[in-house]
């Protein structure tokens, strides 16, 4: 499980309010969320310290283990400074700071509140100084620095049609590293096929989590999608009523480059392994499509696919 650090989750506390709020606030945002038309997911007057309780953790655990792979798919890639668009309260920035703590990061957060959020929650963490801060709206980009790295963490779904094009297009003029994250819902995904092909068209390369870059084979009413397990605090689960003490946050994800495709991989394990005695079973993405292989242990890979999980590469 991926969580965030200690401090962080320390000042998340302390900006929580009366649970009864926080509660409707939280459903306000799960319905904005799960919406299937762009707007705005932040419109309840308790809806910041809503998102840093429920939502924070698990955008910063998808960008962890996304970032991390990234870090595995192309290990000499160290990027020196980061376009963090539609922020939030920094996200992206912080899970990037993890691996590459002297990244400079420039964040793009169009509402005012989320924003001084960040401020302090930086602040907070002594880490002011590596970042600057832009209050507009996308496909405003900054323009002062030029990055290696780009991230546009769960945004895309607040943009409409035209809006997104306009932030690709203006994307491709740079030379960096662009990963977008969305949930992982059928829209979600749709999202992230239309940037796909977006950026195949201008001839970049994916880095991932496709092992190719032909069509998407999945059939009409499938989606890629993985998850990401994260612990819960104790208010988090007040707030959804859950008994669990953790859970797995659902989403999808695209990273591409204009010139570097990574070190190749053969398959992607899009679904739990069937862990059977004696053989597993996987569903697969491959350049031949999408397979159904059963392997039992003459195959040279099944001590190590024992251990396997959706998600994984398989080399």
């Amino acid at each position: 499980m991926k969580t965030l650090p200690t401090d962080v989750l320390n000042w998340i506390e302390q900006q929580s309010g009366k649970l009864s709020s926080l509660k409707a606030a939280r459903e306000d945002l799960s319905q904005r969320y799960q919406q299937k038309e762009p707007g705005q997911h932040l419109q309840h007057a308790d809806a910041i310290p809503a998102y840093l309780v429920t939502r924070l953790p698990a955008t910063y655990a998808v960008l962890a283990r996304v970032f991390e792979e990234l870090h595995s798919r192309l290990p000499d890639f160290t990027p020196q400074r980061l376009w963090d668009l539609g922020a939030g309260p920094g996200t992206a920035t912080l899970a990037a700071l993890e691996l590459w703590p002297e990244l400079q990061s420039e964040l793009v957060e169009s509402q005012v509140a989320m924003v001084q959020a960040g401020r302090d929650l930086f602040a907070h963490l002594s880490l002011s100084d590596q970042l600057q801060w832009h209050t507009h709206s996308l496909p405003g980009l900054p323009r002062q620095h030029t990055p290696d790295l780009i991230s546009l963490s769960y945004i895309v779904n607040e943009l409409s049609p035209d809006l997104r094009k306009q932030v690709y297009q203006n994307l491709q003029n740079q030379q960096a590293l662009v990963v977008i994250t969305e949930p992982g819902t059928p829209i979600g995904y749709q999202h992230i096929l239309e940037a796909r092909q977006h950026f195949l068209a201008a001839g970049w390369q994916i880095v991932g989590p496709c092992p190719h870059a032909l069509a998407c084979p999945l059939p009409a009413g499938d989606w890629c999608h993985f998850a990401q397990r994260l612990p819960r605090t104790s208010l988090h689960r007040q707030l959804k009523s859950g008994s669990q003490g953790y859970e797995d946050e659902k989403f999808a994800w695209l990273a591409v480059h204009p010139t570097q495709s990574g070190n190749p991989f053969e398959a992607r394990i899009l679904r739990h392994p069937r862990k059977n005695k004696g053989n597993i079973g996987l569903h697969l993405c491959t350049e031949q499509g999408i397979t159904d292989p059963i392997l039992g242990k003459s195959n040279p890979k099944y001590k190590m696919l024992r251990k396997a999980e959706w998600g994984d590469k398989l080399w």
